[in-house]
């Protein structure tokens, strides 16, 4: 009934409006949660130093996440030996917040169009937040190890720097793609739990 719909279209916008302000509000917090999950990754991708730490910071109005890496001992990199090593890269918190606004309306909208049934609302649940986690992973520590790459390259061997899969992932995420791969990653598990939309469905004769 149009009547219904209409409402479904006005719940989910006002869905999308609180939840973009719980985020924003929240966004340290819940970026904070996750350092040591991103700081694991960074520390099993990067094996030529050593991860010192992925903090959230305070750097004027901008909240930042920073990975930062040491080496103590003398280190070989691209042919140049260095006694240490020292090197971080930051980007935005507000950046984290593009794959929890995605996942969240993924499950309202899945709550909202598909899914009556509360034990397929929490197997919708269950797949939505390990979805979440795999999408911030695939961004945010090889973003980070990405653009310390690039930096490296940029001053030792910049012959390499279009050549290298981190710099290429960092370039690719920052220029939409962690919005494409939060967008595929949601959608897929939407359909593992079996929401079927109304607007696709095909009508019965």
């Amino acid at each position: 009934m149009p009547w219904r719909t209409t409402l479904l279209g006005l719940g989910w916008l006002l869905s999308a409006t609180l939840l973009g302000v719980v985020l924003f509000h929240w966004r340290t917090e819940l970026v904070s949660l996750l350092t040591p999950l991103l700081h694991g990754v960074a520390a099993l991708v990067e094996t030529r130093m050593d991860v010192a730490g992925m903090n959230v910071l305070q750097r004027g109005s901008e909240q930042l996440l920073e990975l930062r890496l040491v080496s103590q001992q003398p280190i070989q990199l691209y042919g140049r030996e260095f006694p240490g090593m020292d090197v971080s890269a930051t980007t935005l918190v507000t950046h984290a917040m593009l794959h929890f606004f995605i996942f969240g309306m993924a499950l309202i909208s899945g709550l909202m169009l598909a899914l009556p049934d509360w034990k397929r609302g929490l197997g919708l649940l269950g797949l939505l937040a390990g979805g979440l986690l795999l999408s911030l992973v695939l961004d945010l520590p090889f973003t980070l190890l990405g653009s310390i790459e690039g930096l490296l390259l940029q001053h030792l061997a910049p012959d390499q720097l279009n050549h290298h899969p981190l710099v290429f992932w960092e370039r690719f995420m920052t220029q939409g793609g962690r919005m494409v791969t939060a967008l595929a990653l949601s959608l897929l598990c939407l359909n593992l739990a079996g929401v079927r939309w109304p607007w696709l469905s095909r009508p019965t004769a």
